[in-house]
């Protein structure tokens, strides 16, 4: 997921600091991507979420539709070789990308409140 967005990165307009808040078992170094602007989230979800603007996710994440039903504008990165499981599927106003085009012009429609991305 992290390797798309390093991928579309120099195809977003935005200047975008992004905040990751990893899975508990999946741990993120941000030094590993030293072209994006990351720091890590701690604390629940339901305690952080409304300080963001964005969220962008896996499709397989329930994140995801905690995003979604917050008010948050989603794009979801699809594997492109399985199946959409994700539950928001045909909801409107969520993307679903697998490229580094898409990911990037998900990310030039969104209207940031000068806030992170999650």
């Amino acid at each position: 997921m992290l390797k798309l967005l390093e991928q579309a990165q120099s195809f977003i307009k935005s200047s975008i600091s992004y905040t990751i808040k990893p899975h508990p078992i999946t741990p993120v170094f941000p030094g590993h991507f030293p072209s994006l602007n990351l720091s890590l989230a701690s604390g629940a979800l339901e305690e952080i979420i409304g300080d963001f603007d964005f969220a962008y996710s896996t499709n397989l994440t329930s994140a995801t539709v905690d995003a979604y039903f917050a008010g948050l504008q989603v794009v979801a990165m699809l594997n492109p070789e399985k199946l959409n499981f994700s539950p928001l599927r045909g909801y409107p106003n969520l993307n679903f990308v697998n490229t580094p085009a898409e990911l990037a012009d998900a990310f030039n429609q969104v209207s940031f409140k000068e806030k992170n991305i999650f």
